[in-house]
Formats: structure tokens, sequence, C-alpha cells
């Protein structure tokens, strides 16, 4: 905070420095040689900022330099160049005086400002509260900041300045009394910076315990990493290291030493804050020191992806467009199709077995360790090959029913076609695309169910032929029913009928001959188990009608289930629109 004990001693300090120096310029008269002379010469910055420089000639040791910048600042005790910032545009006539033991000179320019377009109107102050275990709370009452105004700290009880924000925390070692400033900095059109002192009295300082001192030290390796050794004194057993790097990584702990990598070259501010737990945090101190990083592996992994269209053989080319590479970079190529790791050159090719969507990967490692990773997705679409495969699961819902999937079949596109024999005399399922598909087995026992898949379409030759079946490829597998218990196909009914099946998603259900009287529920649901229609119909003299309409379902297959208060009836429906 600004004092008026402060100002007054700032004041009274300026005019006693005049009058010496007014006494000392009369007393210096009687010895004014031309063998001395003093000149500057001055610069305009922004927005009333100047900077003047003077020369010298025929002085000897012992020089000293008064500046006046002619805006009622007064002399000012200097060196021999002088900064000034002018708040008004005016003229000024600026005075310089220089003496030695035996000879003075002085040089008077004077100068027209007209640069100042945002009068700086910054005032520095600040509050503090004193707190326990030596810990002072600075809080910044400057006016005219703004939100870019820069805060810096020096608390007096070193040279060291913290650049922090409106309010600072420290923590001082000894008790006394120290000079702490406040520098506010506008770095906006204004561009000008204000600072006021002011002593504190420290007076809660545990002398018998409080001695922390944060510090450390840093050694730089390769590619960006830095290890650094704690160096604190006045520490305990259990206390707390905190780590901060500066970057955007998080905070580590521990007393070190601690290794970190920096990915990118710049200016770290490194922080170490160092706090005796057993006194519940009483006790702390911290440092923040810059570092610099020239060396850190700027690799920057990438690739490109070259299809060859020419050809049926699966063929793709990976080329690598990483930023950073040298002649020393090794490059690690992984095709994503199951097949190992490759160490190879900037540009390789590989061969996929099956159309399908692969992610493959590049690891480029250069000497020192320095490496990166990137990944991308690829679609093989110009191979005519395909592996046939399925899976299969029992429905716990429907007795006798299995699922089955063949997403895992290899080189499949939009001209595939699936074929379903299920190995119990039933007819088989068939279409374009019919990659799962639901089976009803009235009978427990094994069953060999097959899955058939061929192209429709060869995928390089893009044109239909007739009766076209080509790269097939079946695959048979055993099923083993066990969950047939009292579930009826809707065929043991005496007279059924869905029609017509397939439908568009309207159709009609008849059946007669249930020996039933209750009402039946009819319920539909698509292969992945999802309800689209569920409703009550009433049983009347041994049959049940109703007219369903299904304006949302899709083109698939569909499962219908009756169940009346003695059985469950159960077939399927397609949809086609």
């Amino acid at each position: 905070m600004k004092t008026m004990n402060f100002q007054n001693i700032k004041s009274i300090s300026k005019r006693l420095i005049s009058s010496i120096f007014l006494i000392g310029s009369i007393a210096l008269s009687s010895y004014k040689s031309s063998a001395c002379t003093a000149s500057f010469t001055y610069s305009a910055g922004l927005n009333g900022h100047y900077s003047f420089t003077g020369t010298y000639a025929g002085y000897g040791p012992g020089l000293r330099y008064s500046w006046n910048a002619g805006d009622g600042s007064g002399w000012q005790n200097g060196g021999p160049n002088f900064t000034h910032l002018y708040v008004t545009n005016n003229t000024f006539t600026v005075q310089l005086a220089a003496n030695d033991s035996l000879c003075y000179d002085t040089a008077t320019v004077v100068i027209t400002v007209s640069n100042v377009t945002s009068p700086c109107i910054l005032s520095a102050s600040y509050t503090y509260t004193i707190m326990p275990y030596g810990y002072v709370d600075f809080t910044s009452t400057s006016t005219g900041t703004v939100s870019y105004t820069q805060y810096f700290w020096s608390p007096g009880d070193s040279n060291q300045t913290y650049q922090g924000t409106t309010t600072f925390t420290h923590q001082y070692a000894h008790p006394g009394m120290y000079l702490a400033w406040l520098k506010v900095i506008d770095t906006g059109s204004a561009y000008c910076s204000d600072s006021i002192p002011n002593w504190v009295n420290v007076t809660t300082v545990d002398t018998a315990y409080c001695h922390i001192h944060a510090s450390f030290t840093y050694v730089s390796g390769s590619n960006g990493q830095i290890t650094f050794t704690n160096t604190s004194t006045g520490t305990h057993p259990g206390d707390t290291y905190t780590w901060g790097f500066g970057d955007t990584t998080s905070d580590a702990y521990g007393i070190g030493p601690v290794t970190h990598t920096y990915l990118y070259n710049g200016t770290y501010d490194v922080k170490l804050r160092v706090t005796d737990d057993t006194n519940m945090g009483g006790c702390y101190d911290s440092i923040i020191v810059p570092i610099t990083i020239t060396n850190a592996c700027n690799l920057q992994a990438s690739f490109t992806i070259t299809y060859d269209t020419l050809t049926d053989n699966g063929q793709v080319t990976l080329t690598s467009t990483t930023n950073g590479a040298n002649l020393s970079s090794q490059y690690y190529w992984t095709p994503g199709d199951g097949s190992p790791t490759v160490l190879g050159g900037s540009s390789i090719t590989f061969y996929y077995p099956f159309n399908g969507n692969y992610t493959a990967s590049l690891v480029v490692v250069n000497s020192g360790g320095c490496q990166d990773s990137t990944s991308m997705p690829l679609t093989v679409t110009e191979k005519d090959s395909l592996q046939a495969c399925f899976t299969y699961i029992s429905d716990s819902l429907n007795a006798g029913q299995y699922d089955f999937n063949a997403s895992c079949s290899k080189g499949t596109n939009s001209d595939t076609y699936y074929k379903w024999t299920w190995g119990d005399s039933t007819p088989s399922d068939s279409g374009l695309g019919l990659s799962s598909d639901t089976h009803t087995y009235s009978i427990n026992g094994p069953y060999a169910a097959t899955l058939t898949i061929w192209y429709t379409v060869l995928p390089t030759i893009k044109r239909t032929h007739s009766a076209g079946r080509f790269s097939e490829s079946s695959v048979t597998d055993t099923i083993h029913v066990t969950t047939v218990s009292g579930i009826k196909s809707i065929t043991d009914a005496s007279v059924y009928n869905v029609y017509p099946n397939p439908n568009n998603g309207s159709f009609r259900i008849a059946i007669t001959g249930l020996t039933d009287t209750k009402n039946a529920q009819i319920r539909i649901t698509n292969l992945m188990g999802q309800m689209v229609y569920q409703n009550n119909e009433a049983i009347a003299n041994g049959q049940v009608t109703a007219n369903i309409n299904l304006p949302n379902a899709t083109d698939g297959i569909y499962l219908l289930q009756i169940t009346t208060a003695g059985n469950n009836y159960n077939t399927r429906i397609a949809i086609q629109k």
C-alpha cells in the first residue's frame, strides 16, 4: 500500500538531491573547464517513452550524472543514459549535468513529445496481511489496471522477483523488516509501468521450526529429457515434494531425482514446492526456475496409403511422410490384419488376404530413442477372396432356437450372398447380405449347420455375371441342440396362415385348431431380440386372427411368437419393402 510517510520521504529525497546538486553546481562553477563536454541524443519509443543517450569527453574517474526531463518531475540521479515516460504531449527542455572532481558540464535539448496516445493511468499499490509461520499474503490494490496487466512481486528477502497475479504469498525464513516491491506493467497500447515499495515487519517466523528452503538442480539429457535433483534444505522426514514442469502434464511427487521428458522446444517454468505435512502444511517453501529445451524429440509420424486397383492381390503401399525423420530413422510397420510388425524402410507394401477394414500403424524411431507413432484406417476392396465363418448362440427365451451370425467371415462386401443350411432337413435360408439368421430346431440332437458365401459380383470386375458364384467359401459346424422342451411350431396347429409372407410390413395372421380358451399373446422381434410388436388377441372358437401393420420395420427376417396358456408357437416372417 502506498503510504503518506513513504511519499513524503520520496518527495523530501528528491528535493534534497536537487538542492545538493544545485549547491554542488555552484561550487563547481569555479572549476568549469572547456576540456570536458557533455551532450546527449534521444529517441522516441511508444506512447511517451523516450530514451536519452549521453556522450562524455574529457572527464576523469568518479563521473556523476543528473537528468531533468523538463516535465516537472525534477532532477534525477542516474547513469550515463536515461529513460523517461511523458504522460502528455508538449514541448519540454531536457537537461543533463555531468561532473567529476575537477570538471563539470551541462547540455540542454528542447524536444517535442507528440506520441502520447494512451496516457498511463497505472498507479501501483498493495496491502498485506501477516500470517503464521512467517507467511505474508500480499494483495494488489493498484488502479488503472486491465486484464493484461502484469504483476511482479519482490518480497525483499533476496534479489528474486516473481511474476504472479493480483495476489501473492511468500514465506520469510527470518523475522525482520523487509522492503517489498510491487511493479505493475501495462503491455497494451499504453505500454507503461508503475511500482511501489512498502516496509513489511515480519514477526511470526517460528525460528525453532520452519526453515525449509526449496531448491533444485537439473541435468539435460537427450530428446528433451531433464533430470531434476532436489537440493532443498531445512526439510523433515515425511515432507511432501511437488514438482510442476511448466507444460501441460500433471504434477509429479517425491523427493527425487525426478525425470521428465519435454515434447517441444521452448522455455518452461519448473516449480518445486516442499511442504512439511507434520505441521498441517504450516511450513512450506517453493521455487520457480525457468529452463530452456532445445533438443526435444520433434518426430511427428505420418504416412500415406496407396491402393493397387489393377490387380486382385490386395496390394496396399504405405509410405512414411514423417516430419523430423532422418537417415538413422527406423520404421516399424503393422498392417492391422493380425500379421506381425515388420521393420522396414520408409515405404512398404502389404498384401491383404481379404477385403475389409483394417487399422495400419507406424512407429518411427530415431537414434537416441526419439520416437513417435500413428495409426490410420484403410479399406481393402480389390481382393477376390472369401473365408466363411459363423458363430451361434442358443436363445434363452425360445426353446430350440439358435441365433447365427457370420460377421467373422472375411472378405465380404455388399455383393456377398449367404446360404444357411441347418442340417435338420428343413429348407435352407439364403439371401444377399443375409449375414445373420435364426433357426428353431424341433428335436434335440447334433446338427451339421453349414454357411456358404460367394460374390455375386467380383470386386475387381465390377460387373454382374448370370448365375455368378465367385470365390465361394463354406464352413460347417456341429450344433448340439439341447433346449427343445414342450415348444410347438405353428405347424402343430390344425390350420395356420401368415399372408402374405414375405410382405411389406402389413400382413394377416390366422390360426385355428387351438385348444386354449384364454387370450393369446402375439410378439414379433427382430434377430437382435428387439421387440417391434406386442399385443393380446382373444381366442374365439379355437382360433386367433389379427391384422398386423409394421410401417417402421426395416427389411429383414423377424420372429413371430404366439403364446397361449398351454403352448408357444413360433415361425419366421420376411419383410421386403
